[in-house]
């Protein structure tokens, strides 16, 4: 990886990091009905989520040649989609709300901050990181 390359690839994971915690925190508490935290655990969650971009990052940047798409909206959905299967976002978490007794409704709308989070993670990698194909 090139130094242009790097200081890219870190550019999108702090960027991927900030729109996919921005969601998580605003948009997870406004579904969620819960009150905002205080600044310091805010800022330490953002400061954090930068982990899991880079884990997606890394994810994105060793598949990208397995996935065999040109879109890369395509692709931004596919990698959403491994990110909240690993999470345990995508079926498992919903369906133990709804084991808990929580609504349908109510379990899919809660986890779907968890959904619109990791696909604005995923659009940012994917539009940004481009792994040189050998």
């Amino acid at each position: 990886m090139t130094k242009a390359a790097l200081i890219r690839f870190t550019i999108a994971i702090v960027l991927a990091g900030i729109a996919n915690d921005t969601i998580h925190i605003y948009y997870g508490h406004i579904v969620s009905d819960v009150t905002i935290y205080k600044p310091f655990i805010n800022h330490m969650s953002f400061l954090t989520k930068s982990l899991e971009a880079l884990g997606a990052g890394i994810v994105y940047y060793l598949l990208y040649d397995r996935l065999y798409f040109k879109s890369l909206i395509i692709k931004t959905f596919i990698l959403a989609i491994l990110v909240c299967l690993i999470k345990d976002g995508f079926i498992r978490q919903p369906f133990m709300n709804i084991l808990l007794g929580n609504s349908v409704i109510d379990s899919f709308y809660r986890e779907s901050q968890v959904w619109l989070s990791s696909l604005a993670m995923s659009f940012v990698l994917t539009f940004i990181i481009r792994p040189k194909i050998s």
